[in-house]
């Protein structure tokens, strides 16, 4: 169970940092 809480935790990471890197690349052009 240990595993699974990390690779949620580490989804939801990549999760938010694609989102705000969508949002960031929107506002620069």
């Amino acid at each position: 169970m240990e595993g699974f809480t990390y690779l949620t935790t580490y989804l939801l990471t990549v999760l938010c940092y694609d989102m705000g890197r969508d949002v960031d690349w929107s506002n620069r052009h």
